[in-house]
């Protein structure tokens, strides 16, 4: 698949596109703020990726049951 990033005109951005599958936003922070999805709530507008996801060096860890599924089932990559 291919790897690209993202951008808008108004400098929002996501770090990573992989395909039309996945977004990647990385930070790296120990604090994960709000703001810090506003490009990958941006792109889910356009409907085209199909999987958003936030990684940083924040200690919380955010797995949910729904990603997981998607991942043991083939899903996500």
């Amino acid at each position: 698949m291919k790897l690209t990033f993202w951008r808008t005109k108004d400098g929002e951005e996501v770090d990573f596109i992989i395909g039309d599958k996945i977004a990647i936003e990385v930070k790296a922070t120990q604090k994960i703020q709000k703001n810090y999805i506003e490009g990958l709530k941006k792109l889910q507008v356009e409907s085209v990726i199909k999987n958003f996801y936030l990684f940083s060096q924040d200690p919380i860890e955010l797995l949910s049951e729904q990603y997981l599924a998607k991942l043991w089932n083939g899903e996500i990559i």
